[in-house]
């Protein structure tokens, strides 16, 4: 019987900070749904399907931590852009401490406290 792998172990890692990969990835610069998602795969992220990151999307909007507006500069329809509201940034910097604390506790040694990488 075999392990994960470590394609699988990072799939299901991300999995789990989908919500937190989407708003550092809009933290840096406003995106559409599929820059989103080809973002994710440039970072090795996975290759996640719109039907995962969309619902995401739609979720953060409407709890006010994304705004979005119609960009229709481009040729063909025009799409949604996303982008961190000042709720969604003050989100993401409690992410960010939430996921250094658990990668910190992850790796302490209870018997000495030290924390090992």
């Amino acid at each position: 019987m075999s392990g994960m792998g470590v394609v699988e172990w990072r799939e299901t890692f991300v999995r789990g900070a989908l919500t937190y990969a989407v708003l550092l990835l809009l933290a840096e610069a406003p995106a559409h749904g599929y820059a989103v998602l080809q973002r994710m795969r440039e970072r090795g992220l996975g290759h996640w399907r719109g039907g995962t990151v969309y619902p995401v999307l739609a979720r953060l909007e409407a709890q006010g931590l994304l705004e979005s507006s119609w960009d229709t500069t481009e040729p063909g329809p025009a799409r949604k852009v996303y982008s961190l509201t000042p709720q969604g940034s003050r989100e993401l910097d409690d992410a960010r401490q939430a996921w250094r604390e658990v990668e910190a506790n992850l790796h302490r040694d209870d018997k000495s406290g030290v924390t090992h990488v």
